[in-house]
């Protein structure tokens, strides 16, 4: 992780050489933990930049550049399928927002060197009359109290349409962050990009929200550097009154520990200017965050107990996934504690809206 952390610090111009050649096993050993953490792209640009007896061999160079080629493509291809979601959308009524991939990638250097994952699309309007419409134009999977997967395209690229861009499971939080989305919606829904053909949130909005996707992956499945880099280029575009604000919108909610870890996070990764951050960085908890980064990659692929924790039957399932989001007690008390009855809710919710 050390290695690719010196990597990381180059693709975002804190560094321009590694402190010492690499040997053959060490790229190697970079390369899986890059494509571990989904940040294939991004490095590779890395490596473009470094001096020529600072690069890799022309194998791994070539395997890197093959891997990067790819996500460009595969950018393009969401880029394409997610105005082509918005205009079908739009054809039936209700206004539509691409949230987190394809609207963050616009923040990098370089775009296309993001790896994207599927295309998350938020429509504000609730379940009751939105699940209905989908159901008559696409075949739908899984209803969740946020999100509605659906099969649109036939490729088989994934797609998740949100009712709620996020969730807490604390109700009382929940509630205020359902109010907070519904006050920010309107300029959300307005901000469009007429050469990519759809809405994306402001970076104000996504001060908060990614924070808050991070939250929830960090405690649920696992988090990697990918999206801590998103964040870290969300800061890198925000002015000084917006991360003021998104830090009372998320102290509000009671995430100020979570934040000061990633703050923290954000500083070891790519050493981030003391100026962006939102509040000041809690090495201890941030510690925490950082070992559960390394350990389970991007988005928990990678650590064998998020695995495991599919296994068996339901009570067993769920007694795993409370004792690895007891870990996490001290960054986000609420959540934690919040959770078992947030599941019971969310399974109760389902059946009365025969989403089972």
């Amino acid at each position: 992780m050390l290695e690719l952390i010196e990597l990381l610090k180059i693709s975002v111009g804190k560094a321009k050489t590694l402190e010492e050649p690499w040997s053959e096993e060490q790229w190697e050993s970079v390369y899986a933990e890059a494509k571990k953490q989904a940040v294939l792209g991004v490095c590779f640009k890395a490596i473009e930049a470094l001096p020529e007896e600072q690069k890799p061999s022309r194998r791994i160079k070539v395997q890197w550049a093959l891997a990067a080629e790819k996500i460009a493509k595969f950018n393009h291809l969401l880029d394409a399928h997610a105005s082509e979601i918005t205009k079908a959308m739009s054809a039936l009524g209700p206004k539509s927002c691409v949230i987190k991939g394809q609207g963050l990638a616009m923040l990098y250097p370089y775009p296309d060197s993001r790896q994207s994952g599927d295309i998350d699309l938020w429509i504000n309007v609730s379940h009751k009359q939105l699940v209905p419409v989908l159901r008559t134009n696409w075949t739908v999977g899984d209803v969740f109290y946020h999100h509605a997967e659906v099969k649109a395209f036939s490729d088989g690229t994934s797609l998740e349409v949100h009712f709620h861009p996020s969730w807490m499971n604390n109700p009382f939080a929940n509630r205020k962050l359902m109010k907070w989305f519904d006050s920010n919606a309107p300029e959300q829904f307005e901000n469009y990009f007429l050469d990519k053909g759809f809405s994306m949130p402001t970076v104000a909005f996504n001060c908060v929200f990614c924070m808050i996707h991070i939250y929830r992956h960090t405690l649920h499945e696992g988090i990697g550097v990918r999206q801590l880099m998103d964040y870290y280029y969300i800061l890198q575009h925000s002015g000084s009154e917006e991360r003021a604000v998104a830090f009372r919108t998320l102290k509000s909610l009671k995430m100020h520990r979570f934040v000061a870890a990633v703050m923290y996070v954000e500083q070891k990764l790519f050493s981030m200017d003391d100026k962006y951050l939102l509040c000041t960085p809690d090495k201890h908890s941030g510690s925490l965050l950082l070992r559960e980064i390394s350990m389970a990659g991007n988005f928990g692929h990678a650590d064998s107990k998020t695995v495991q924790m599919e296994k068996g039957n339901i009570f067993v399932r769920a007694y795993a996934k409370f004792v690895r989001l007891s870990r996490f007690i001290p960054i986000a008390p609420s959540e934690v504690l919040w959770a078992p009855f947030f599941k019971i809710w969310q399974w109760c919710w389902r059946i009365k809206n025969h989403y089972c």
